[in-house]
Order: C-alpha cells, then structure tokens, then sequence
C-alpha cells in the first residue's frame, strides 16, 4: 500500500488492508486511511498524521478501526485509545481507554460515539467536593459502581448570601459539568480495577457547559490544560471560580486547570480584601437544601423575638425593641440595626440568612 498515493500496489491472501479513522482536537472530520496488523501490531507511518508513533497518536485521542476480527480486537485490548466496529450495529467499542490530564498531552476529543468496557483516568479525589466533566455519561448505576455518593449540577451562584448552590442530578450526560461527593470511605482513586464497567463516551460538542436556573452559561468544563486567562479567552468582565479547600474561590489569572475539570464562569465580583469565595450548597432535586458550609454566628437572644422570610424581605416580629444583626451563610455581616417593637420589615435580595442565630430563607 502506498501511502503517498493511497494506491494498493499488490493484494494477496496473506495480505489485509485495514480501514481506520482518526481526527486531533480542533475537531475536523476524520481522517480515513488504511494501515496493516503485522505480528499483532498495527503499522502505519504515523509521521504522515503528525505523530511519531502509535503512542503519541493515541494521547486523548481514539483511533477508529472498522473491523472487529480477532486480531483487531486483540490489538484494541493491547493498546490504548483504539476503538473497533461491532459487527452489523455500526457501533464502536474500546477496550482500554485512557485519559490523561498532563500538561503536555493535546486536548481530548471524540468524533464518534463509543462504548467503553474498561477506564483509567489516574487522579486522587477528594472525598468533599471534586469539579469534573467527563466524557462519558454518568449513570446513577455508574457512580454507585465507582463510589461516588452523589452527583450535582449548578444551580445558582448568590453573590448577597455568599452561597454557590448545586442541585442533585441522578444521571449526568456525557460532556456536561458538575460537582461529585465520594462515599465514606472511598479511595481517591475511584478508577482503579474497575474493568466491569460499561461506559458510554460521545461526541465532544463545540462546548462544554451547563445552564443554571436562569438559562445562563455559567458552569463549564474543559478538555485540555489550560489557565485561567486561557479559559476567559479575553473577557475582561468576567472571572473563573474552581473548587479549593471545599469553595469555590476565584483564581488568578495565570491559575492552572487540568482536563476533565469543571469551573464557574461569572460576572467578575470587585473586592478589596482579596479574592472572594463562596461556599457550596447542595440541594435535593425538589430545592431543599441538604447541606451549606455555615458559619456560626450569633446575635441578640430575645424573648418573643421572630424572624422569618418573605418576598425579598425579612420580617422581624418582637414584643420589645432589639439590635437585630442579619448574615450571609459565609458569615458576612449583611445588615446591623436596631428594631423597635412590633414589626419590622428589612428589605434584602432572595438567599438564606441567620438573623440573630436563627436561619431565614428569603424567596
């Protein structure tokens, strides 16, 4: 076969071309080609893709081999990233497929749907809260298997209460951002020996993002390492916020995000006391919320004192006058001030508040 002219010069019984596909990260329509299988190993010369070898062609990358014969299936158990043809389905299966998250690894990309039987993704996961998007979809099924305890997607970010909520999502699509807790006593490494498993990879789409409640594009992810000035790609108005220390708190420019991340992507919040943060709530599917980072804070202890939310207000109901003292859920002092008695009306903006040490929901 000469590669050159994409001629067959001769064909014998010994002799078998085999039909592959194979496309980089910017997303172009694959590449078809033919390459040999000689003594179990696929040869081709890879510098005509722009790769010195089959390794390097591999790196978050598939290579799709339309064939499902023995001997391609034993090359597709034998290497990474290769996906083979199932027979009359037309659907494609990889054996071992591999993501990396290093800094010199290209982008990984997906041009055609495929099942995967075994992943190996090398990274430690924190037992709080890890920001992933991946590539494959995320079955309730599936988590139980490699034990996560819970999934979320982006809910909304209150910037009056300091709280990022999330809300609980049973089944997450392939390529779509979110947050994951691991059960109690889960390693980190949640990919390790799990062979078993049936995975379900789709087509990279041109973007990796999630709308919150409001139908905006708020929560992403990224397939590639990168910053965080590379993320923001120019905007000058808005600021990235990743996960550290169980927040989400807003990073430098030249911060770094490995692939298969997720991060919030917001209107920019100007500060003088540094970089803000805000603290994660989760919430069941129906909005109730089940657990938020709360800070203890305490104010005025009085007899025949009430607080309780109303629209965009908090209603303050006492029998005598008092200091009342309101706080976001971060401990941010909101709003000091002294009531007389009877009822009292304080205006605030939607959120979760402690007023005088008891928690006030306002719609």
């Amino acid at each position: 076969y000469d590669v050159q002219t994409k001629e067959v010069q001769k064909l014998t019984d010994n002799n078998k071309l085999y039909s592959a596909k194979y496309t980089n990260e910017k997303g172009y329509e694959p590449t078809e080609f033919k390459l040999n299988i000689i003594s179990g190993e696929l040869t081709y010369p890879w510098s005509e893709l722009g790769k010195n070898d089959l390794e390097s062609l591999t790196k978050n990358t598939v290579l799709y081999l339309d064939d499902n014969k023995d001997v391609t299936v034993a090359v597709a158990k034998t290497n990474p990233n290769i996906a083979v043809k199932n027979g009359l389905k037309g659907a494609y299966t990889c054996y071992n497929t591999v993501l990396s998250d290093d800094a010199k690894d290209p982008e990984f990309y997906i041009p055609i749907d495929f099942d995967a039987k075994k992943v190996t993704y090398n990274r430690e996961f924190n037992s709080k809260y890890a920001a992933v998007c991946f590539p494959f979809t995320l079955t309730k099924a599936i988590q139980d298997e490699l034990g996560i305890d819970a999934a979320y997607q982006f809910f909304e970010a209150n910037t009056e209460t300091g709280v990022m909520w999330f809300s609980l999502w049973q089944d997450v699509p392939a390529n779509q951002p979110c947050i994951i807790t691991l059960k109690d006593g889960v390693s980190g490494d949640i990919f390790a020996n799990k062979n078993d498993v049936d995975f379900s990879f789709k087509l990279t789409p041109e973007k990796l993002v999630a709308k919150d409640k409001n139908e905006k594009e708020t929560f992403y992810g990224t397939y590639k390492y990168t910053t965080a000035s590379g993320l923001l790609n120019g905007n000058v108005t808005d600021a990235i916020y990743g996960i550290q220390n169980g927040e989400l708190v807003k990073t430098k420019e030249t911060a770094k995000f490995k692939a298969f991340r997720s991060y919030v992507r917001t209107v920019n919040i100007p500060t003088t006391a540094g970089a803000p943060s805000f603290k994660i709530g989760l919430m069941d599917e129906d909005g109730n919320e089940l657990s938020t980072a709360i800070e203890t804070v305490t104010g005025e202890i009085v007899s025949g004192f009430k607080a309780k939310g109303s629209d965009n207000a908090i209603e303050i109901i006492t029998d005598k006058a008092c200091q009342v003292k309101v706080y976001a859920l971060n401990g941010a002092l909101v709003k000091s001030t002294r009531v007389e008695a009877g009822v009292t009306s304080l205006p605030v903006k939607a959120g979760m508040y402690v007023v005088n040490g008891a928690k006030v929901i306002v719609k």
